[in-house]
């Protein structure tokens, strides 16, 4: 695939630097001389100081043949011209823009625009996809993530085991056998390195299992996994930015969140936050004021979601009301804390880019599969390809697949019923079945060939 990535943000460089990796045709432009520079040292990409936006600039590049344009400049409206251009003039087979900023994000807003005569394919913003994964972890607390499956009715699902979890120590598949539901593990991560999982492997304290689950499955798991959600009655965001503000709003129309405060230290984002949340309690002052997080009622009893601008800030915050005995969730954009932050005892991490960069590649048109997710430092893809009447692998059974390489079958949605691997006696695939399997990102150039 031939990709352009306008605008070096934290999504636009996690993109180029994806898609290089993984072998595909990047040209990568931005007005930012010095950080072309930069990231033309790291990646396999050609790196052009340009502005997409303007089209006699885009007619000096050789922009032929475009699979897919990302437009992730820190200027919405950059962002959008260059989108629009790219699809209509230069014939872009698919357009994404990412939108930064909350002038645009109003749902109202985003829907004006794609019904505008502006040629975009998909506008994505990165406050509501965050914040509706907020929502959905807080609704199932036996996990450190749980990601919904768009227009499937499955979530992939997240898992760690905790110290006291009385089969540490034990083989999987005791786990596996003692579960009310019937999971097929897909990777378990184990020292820092993500791996597939296999039943005789030993759990350790801190091992993180991934693997899918329907709505049903799902709530029955998190029923038989639960910690402490039932005692959670007060929730406390720090930050009232764009990320904190979205959230706040999507948290009070929860019945299950009766006691909502907002921590903003900005007094003129504070006052207008006041105007327009209708239930929570806005507090003006420093997140990481010991003083005014007591003032919030910062218990045992309070889930902290640390949603400011600079990751800094967030680890500091929830360091300082771990002490206070505090459940927290944590906003992080660089990757690289991530082992750091486990290492300390936070785990429900908000992983920004992971989030964003999953929400692009969903909206990529590859000829069979689709990428579903993103997700093991961006070397791991959850997918889905459709068994058409053509299809090489009607009526083959399943682990052909497998044997193709790094893949690994999750499960089939058969009939519109969620089938887990492990529980499928026939492993021979049907016309019209919905595979959903992991593949490392080295496959991404042979998954269209292969299916």
């Amino acid at each position: 695939m031939r990709i352009v990535v306008y605008g070096l943000t934290h999504a636009g460089i996690t993109i180029a630097t994806f898609f290089s990796e993984a072998g595909q045709d990047v040209i990568v432009i931005d007005e930012n001389e010095e950080a072309i520079a930069e990231l033309n040292a790291k990646i396999d990409a050609h790196c052009v100081c340009s502005n997409a936006a303007s089209i006699s600039e885009l007619q000096k590049l050789n922009l032929s043949n475009i699979d897919l344009f990302v437009a992730s400049s820190n200027k919405d409206e950059n962002n959008l011209l260059a989108a629009h251009f790219a699809k209509s003039i230069f014939q872009a087979r698919f357009s994404v823009c990412y939108l930064m900023q909350t002038v645009f994000a109003p749902r109202h807003r985003q829907k004006t625009l794609q019904q505008s005569q502006l040629a975009i394919d998909k506008i994505i913003s990165p406050e509501k996809a965050i914040a509706q994964h907020i929502v959905n972890n807080i609704a199932h607390d036996a996990f450190i993530n749980v990601y919904p499956i768009p227009d499937l009715s499955l979530y992939f699902c997240v898992y760690e085991f905790e110290p006291e979890n009385p089969f540490i120590g034990d083989a999987l598949k005791e786990w596996l056998d003692h579960q009310d539901l019937k999971i097929t593990p897909l990777i378990l991560k184990t020292s820092h390195a993500y791996d597939v999982a296999h039943p005789k492997d030993q759990i350790r304290a801190g091992h993180v299992l991934f693997f899918c689950c329907d709505n049903q499955g799902i709530e029955a798991f998190n029923r038989q996994n639960m910690t402490d959600a039932e005692s959670i009655s007060n929730y406390v965001v720090l930050g009232g930015g764009r990320f904190g503000a979205e959230l706040a709003r999507r948290l009070e129309k929860q019945e299950s969140v009766k006691n909502l405060k907002v921590i903003e230290k900005d007094l003129e984002k504070a006052k207008t936050l006041s105007q327009t949340l209708e239930q929570a309690i806005v507090l003006n002052g420093d997140a990481l004021d010991p003083s005014l997080l007591e003032e919030a009622g910062v218990d045992k009893n309070t889930l902290v979601l640390c949603l400011m601008d600079h990751d800094e800030n967030n680890i500091l915050s929830a360091l300082l009301v771990r002490k206070m005995q505090a459940n927290t969730m944590v906003l992080i954009h660089t990757p690289s804390y991530f082992d750091v932050l486990s290492s300390l005892g936070l785990t429900s991490l908000v992983r920004t880019r992971e989030i964003i960069v999953s929400e692009m590649l969903s909206f990529i048109p590859f000829k069979a599969v689709k990428i579903l997710r993103v997700f093991g430092a961006y070397n791991w893809l959850l997918c889905r390809i459709h068994i058409h009447a053509d299809s090489s692998f009607l009526s083959q059974n399943y682990e052909k697949i497998e044997r193709k390489g790094h893949i690994k079958i999750a499960g089939v949605i058969r009939d519109e019923i969620w089938m887990p691997a492990v529980t499928l006696e026939d492993k021979m695939l049907r016309e019209k079945d919905k595979v959903i399997f992991i593949a490392h990102k080295s496959m991404i150039r042979e998954l269209d060939r292969i299916f």
